[in-house]
């Protein structure tokens, strides 16, 4: 991924991210749910795309989705881990 942007390459590539790595709510075995995180790449993909993405930026990010919006305890090190597979990609 380390070429030109291509802010819809990019957002397909957060998406897979999300769904294979992150996955907060355990459902990447269920092709049925494919899509279940793609609401939050756009967000990713802004960040990325304007020049702010960071691992501390997306730990944020994905640690306030966890928690307020799916209602989870959130976890810190796997965020960790996505956020810095995303920025080593993407950058």
């Amino acid at each position: 991924m380390k070429h030109k942007k291509d802010y819809k390459q990019g957002l397909k590539y957060i998406e897979q991210v999300l769904f294979n790595d992150w996955d907060p709510i355990g459902i990447n075995d269920d092709f049925a749910t494919f899509d279940e995180y793609d609401s939050y790449a756009p967000e990713i993909a802004s960040m990325w795309f304007n020049g702010g993405l960071t691992e501390d930026v997306i730990v944020e990010y994905l640690l306030k989705i966890e928690t307020q919006y799916i209602g989870l305890s959130g976890d810190k090190e796997k965020a960790r881990k996505v956020a810095k597979k995303l920025v080593s990609s993407l950058t």
